[in-house]
């Protein structure tokens, strides 16, 4: 009888044992596939969030093409004077006269002092580079009054989209700081852009006499 005893207590002890182990064997495969679990989203999270930084910086990349091409012209203008290759040239509205006059060639006798090398270039614009000693004849007169006489055209051409243009751009205009740039770029965002350049006059501070001063030189 003690025998029997004894075997049924042993085989109560294995079964304990025996659930114990199935119990923890439980928990373990709970606890694993909670990890899971939570790697998997954790990756979907980041995955997201990593698609949406891209087409942010997709959407930004084409803003700033698109801009930037908006910006900078293709033009043509003629150089004349002390040069060996006097013509009309291909330049664009974002490069200076010294960018361009290597490509004539300016001679020898070529009096550069009189030329402002940082001048930038605009459409139709006449380059005339002077001989030495003849900074004081008509001639020369002539084409500082030509190109004097077109700076009115200049700023047409150069107008800046106020619907497109980033904050740098803006503040370009004349009367525009960094605080007025910023308020533009609200203003637009908050009622879908401007439909006319009046329409800038809504933007406190900007007034008649403001705009007078800086319509010339914007553009919807």
């Amino acid at each position: 009888m003690d025998r029997i005893k004894d075997y049924i207590l042993q085989r109560k002890v294995l079964l304990g044992c025996a659930m114990v182990i199935v119990l923890l064997f439980f928990i373990i495969f709970q606890i694993s596939k909670s990890t899971q679990s939570d790697n998997v989203q954790f990756v979907e999270n980041n995955s997201k969030q990593l698609a949406t930084l891209k087409q942010s910086e997709t959407n930004q990349s084409k803003q700033s093409e698109a801009l930037s091409s908006n910006q900078v012209k293709e033009i043509k203008v003629d150089i004349k004077g002390a040069v060996q290759y006097p013509g009309v040239y291909p330049a664009k509205t974002s490069q200076r006269i010294n960018e361009v006059i290597g490509l004539a060639k300016p001679l020898e006798n070529a009096d550069l002092e009189w030329v402002n090398l940082s001048q930038p270039l605009y459409d139709g614009q006449v380059v005339y580079i002077p001989y030495k000693g003849e900074v004081h004849q008509n001639k020369f007169e002539m084409y500082q009054q030509n190109n004097a006489q077109s700076n009115s055209k200049q700023a047409n051409q150069q107008k800046i989209n106020i619907n497109q243009a980033d904050q740098s751009a803006l503040e370009q205009i004349p009367g525009i700081g960094p605080k007025k740039a910023q308020e533009i770029m609200q203003y637009r965002d908050a009622h879908q852009g401007f439909k006319s350049i009046d329409e800038i006059k809504e933007i406190k501070g900007i007034g008649e006499k403001t705009f007078e001063q800086l319509k010339e030189y914007i553009e919807v």
